[in-house]
């Protein structure tokens, strides 16, 4: 499976995009996501992106129409232990069983009718919300218009960790979990809290850095 991008929900409006700026991380556009309630910071990497996001508007977010991604339960983090984080991966054919049930979302900011599939997430939302592009096939890279070159030299992602706040036992035994188990880039381990664990070019510079404020470890 193949990650366009993981976004990681702020409880302080994205203000912790200026951290990743002062540690030498070069931002990228963002944006205001008209009716689902959401805005953006981005920071690009050669082969996907990650966001910095959180609730712009609340009556869009919470609205029927966004009900499907559960949004709004995810930015809820700090209070109700859901995890802050969203994985959206390229709609490829390997992503067909993950999203066999998926629960279709229609963004007003899409053209009508197209439709991008939500894994449907239940309660207590311990799992990132997971979803993929609508369009099928492998899409091209935006990043060509978008900064890239970071202090670190950081190129591509090439492992995404997620820690669950759950005994690894029972973690093993959850269905959406299951569906992990033999894809190589992606994994899911049990722990004491919520930790996104992001790998670069395969750790070759054996270099480690963390921001406790998105409980985010980088790896390069």
């Amino acid at each position: 499976m193949e990650v366009d991008h993981i976004f990681i929900f702020s409880d302080r409006e994205g203000a912790e995009a200026d951290e990743l700026v002062s540690m030498g991380f070069r931002e990228g556009s963002s944006r205001i996501h008209p009716g689902q309630g959401t805005r953006n910071r981005k920071f690009y990497f050669e082969n996907f992106f990650l966001e910095i996001l959180w609730v712009h508007d609340l009556q869009e977010v919470k609205s029927q129409r966004v009900q499907p991604t559960h949004l709004w339960e995810h930015s809820q983090f700090a209070t109700n232990g859901a995890s802050p984080y969203g994985l959206c991966l390229k709609n490829q054919t390997a992503t067909d069983i993950l999203f066999k049930e998926a629960i279709p979302y229609y963004p007003e900011y899409l053209a009508e009718g197209t439709a991008i599939d939500f894994y449907p997430d239940t309660a207590p939302f311990l799992f990132p919300a997971t979803f993929r592009l609508p369009i099928p096939g492998k899409v091209p890279s935006p990043t060509r218009s978008e900064p890239t070159d970071h202090q670190g030299q950081m190129k591509q992602l090439s492992q995404v960790q997620f820690t669950v706040p759950m005994p690894y036992a029972e973690l093993k035994k959850q269905p959406f979990a299951k569906h992990f188990q033999d894809i190589p880039n992606i994994s899911f381990v049990g722990g004491a809290d919520h930790q996104l664990t992001l790998t670069f070019d395969r750790g070759k510079q054996a270099r480690e850095i963390y921001l406790p404020t998105l409980k985010l470890a980088m790896n390069y």
